[in-house]
């Protein structure tokens, strides 16, 4: 849901990573369980929509104290740990989980939200995601470790993204959010 854009990402590397799919060209930005043709260009928007989250270049969280943010603007810069990309756990802000942000199968909010949460319990909360992390690790991250640090405009209205971080580096005022950030809103 980042705006990778305006990071250059889908640019510089979508030539590079193309792999084949069933005959059809996919790249690595496509997420195997996710509704066919993503990345998908929206030019209303000048956003690429993706099949993951983007972490990479946020400067702040929306729901960290001013000007604090965790995540690899710069790599040289980053700790090994932050979050790089990981799965597309969203939640429009005053919807519930429960899958109902599904449009025609053509629409665009079908190719941004068709399969959100991406891997839901019976309750259809998510269950957790893959997360890649800076040094180029990944991981499995439950759900219930994961909070909604920042916010982002999305097709349906605000959403909020939820990822794992680890709080080693977090200031005092956004450990003392965590409790609040982890709440379902």
């Amino acid at each position: 849901m980042q705006l990778a854009i305006n990071a250059g990402i889908i640019t510089n590397v979508n030539s590079y990573l193309k792999v084949q799919n069933g005959g059809t060209s996919q790249n690595v930005w496509s997420c195997p369980n996710r509704p066919p043709g993503l990345p998908y260009y929206d030019a209303g928007n000048d956003q690429y929509i993706l099949g993951y989250e983007y972490m990479g270049g946020i400067t702040t969280w929306s729901y960290a104290p001013a000007n604090e943010a965790h995540s690899p603007v710069k790599l040289s810069n980053a700790k090994s740990y932050w979050v790089l990309g990981g799965d597309l756990n969203v939640k429009v802000v005053g919807q519930s989980w429960t899958g109902a942000l599904v449009t025609p199968a053509n629409g665009t909010t079908y190719i941004e939200y068709g399969n959100v949460p991406p891997h839901p319990a019976k309750s259809r909360l998510p269950t957790g995601g893959n997360e890649v992390f800076a040094d180029g690790s990944a991981n499995w991250c439950k759900f219930e470790t994961m909070c909604h640090f920042n916010n982002f405009p999305g097709t349906m209205g605000s959403t909020d993204l939820w990822w794992y971080q680890d709080s080693a580096d977090f200031s005092s005022a956004l450990q003392a959010q965590l409790t609040s950030l982890r709440t379902l809103q």
